[in-house]
């Protein structure tokens, strides 16, 4: 457990963007629930990105629609390859955000409590984020450092020690 205390605090001393920051973080994604999918900046690290001219087109919270320009992957080793499906939208000024729906609907389960969110798929850690007290929201690096390798065994939820 203490492998998992030491990689957490690693994420958590990285500065956190906040939504409405002139300079958000292209890396750090927060971890959206009503988000239908996987929508990157168009400097979030992925792989195989690809050109497309038929983009989603998504409409923002003011109301406002945006399109993609690009397909892609995350560079999440351990995700299914559909959970790593992602778009990039070059107007989405907000920083990256991870679909939880997306997760979920190709088998990971995202845990979140109150300071961490953990991403795992078929009971291996995948992900951890931390939570940005002052904005509520939770954030994962698109980019995390490699897991140990015993982090990669089943993921045992400790309670109350996050």
């Amino acid at each position: 457990m203490n492998n998992i205390a030491n990689y957490t605090s690693n994420i958590s001393s990285k500065s956190f963007c906040s939504p409405i920051s002139d300079s958000p973080s292209t890396s750090l994604a927060i971890v959206d629930s009503g988000s239908t999918g996987n929508f990157l900046a168009l400097n979030s690290p992925c792989s195989d990105r690809q050109l497309t001219d038929q983009g989603l087109t998504v409409r923002l919270p003011n109301g406002a629609r945006i399109k993609s320009t690009h397909a892609c992957k995350l560079l999440i080793p351990g995700l299914p390859p559909a959970a790593a499906e992602a778009h990039i939208f070059p107007e989405l000024t907000s920083g990256p955000l991870l679909s939880v729906g997306q997760l979920c609907d190709n088998d990971c389960t995202a845990t979140f409590t109150k300071h961490a969110v953990h991403i795992t798929h078929q009971d291996h850690s995948v992900l951890e984020g931390q939570r940005n007290h002052d904005t509520g929201l939770w954030y994962v690096d698109l980019q995390p450092q490699a897991l140990p390798t015993s982090l990669m065994g089943p993921f045992v939820a400790a309670s109350g020690t996050h």
